[in-house]
Parts: structure tokens; sequence; C-alpha cells
């Protein structure tokens, strides 16, 4: 079955729900930054993955602070992402779900993302409320999840990060796609990738 194109058709029988790992997708952009626009934020235009399937839900946590940060700075950046999640919830089928951060000693660490993810995605499968999902992550926890999913008779397709991720991770989907520099530059805005057109990355990048 061909996946959504221009927008969920409804009366298709075909249901096809994205979940997306908000720490992975996030990365992914980051890497894509640095290596070929120098760091510059890029824009992206996340209702496209709106486009493609009837929901999408992206499950994320706010920053934890950094040590010696102060007040305003740790506000700032706070207050930046809070804003970032609304403009999610704004964009029609998109629904967002915050877990917690805190900081260790070996870096920060997410809570409740992975349960959320897990619960919601068993939930929506033993309900039979999609045909299909589609999940973005690189994160080899999310096997067992996975592996769940599939022994309930769902089809799912995975979405990963090239060269990032571990291959037990990948096999255990029923269909996989990597993802490359090329599909973070088609998610971008129009005026983006008109601006930055000669620096579309290549195949063999």
């Amino acid at each position: 079955m061909p996946w959504f194109v221009g927008g969920p058709d409804l009366s298709l029988k075909e249901i096809k729900y994205l979940f997306i790992d908000g720490g992975c997708l996030q990365q992914l952009i980051s890497d894509v930054s640095e290596t070929y626009f120098g760091g510059k934020q890029i824009d992206i235009d996340y209702s496209l993955f709106a486009k493609e399937f009837n929901k999408v839900f992206y499950y994320d946590a706010l920053p934890a602070r950094k040590n010696n940060e102060s007040d305003e700075d740790y506000e700032n950046r706070k207050n930046e992402k809070i804003d970032f999640f609304n403009h999610l919830r704004s964009i029609d089928g998109y629904h967002v779900y915050e877990g917690v951060s805190r900081r260790r000693r070996k870096g920060v660490e997410q809570k409740e993302v992975d349960i959320l993810i897990a619960v919601d995605m068993l939930t929506h499968t033993f309900r039979r409320n999609m045909h299909q999902v589609a999940f973005l992550t690189s994160d080899l926890d999310f096997r067992p999840l996975i592996e769940a999913v599939i022994r309930e008779g769902m089809y799912i397709h995975l979405w990963y990060r090239e060269g990032k991720t571990n291959k037990e991770l990948i096999y255990a989907a029923d269909s996989r796609r990597p993802l490359t520099a090329q599909d973070v530059f088609s998610w971008c805005t129009y005026k983006f990738r008109k601006q930055y057109q000669y620096r579309l990355p290549t195949t063999s990048s």
C-alpha cells in the first residue's frame, strides 16, 4: 500500500501513525547542520511529516539545567523548547508528550520518554487504531518494543540514523529506512532549501 501524500486521506482503510523519538531526530538534524551548513539552524517544516500519516506522536523532554548555568540562560533554553513543542501541537495531527530530564555525571538522562512511547505504541496496537506504524529512532533499547508490536500482528517500519544504529534494532523491524542528509534537506522549508540549494547533499555524501 502506498504512503499518504498530499494530506491524510481518512477514507482509506490503511491508517498509518508515526512515532518520533525527538532526541534522535534532533541529533540527526544537528549532525546535518554541522556537516553541511556550518552549524546554522536548519528550518524544518514539521507539517511535512503529517502529510504522510494520519497522526504523528512526538516524544521529548525539556532540557536539564547545565552546571553553573544562570537562571536566565536556563529559562531561555527551556522556554525555547516549550515554544517548539507548542508549535508542533499547532500542526494538525500532531501530539506531543514530554518526559523529564536529569543531569547525571555521565551526561543528561531522559526519564519517562521511553515508557511513554512504549505505552502509547502498544495501546494503539492492542486497540487496532492503526494498520501500520513508522517509528523514528536509533535507540537499541526499543528493540523489545518493536518485537512486541510485531508479535501482536502490527507492521512496523523503522526510520533510523544511517551509520548510527545497531543492526539488531534495524533487523527487528518489518521494513526499514535509513535517514540521510538528503532526507533532512527534503524536510526543510522551501525558503531554506532555496537559499541553500547548492549545498544539497549528494547520494554519495
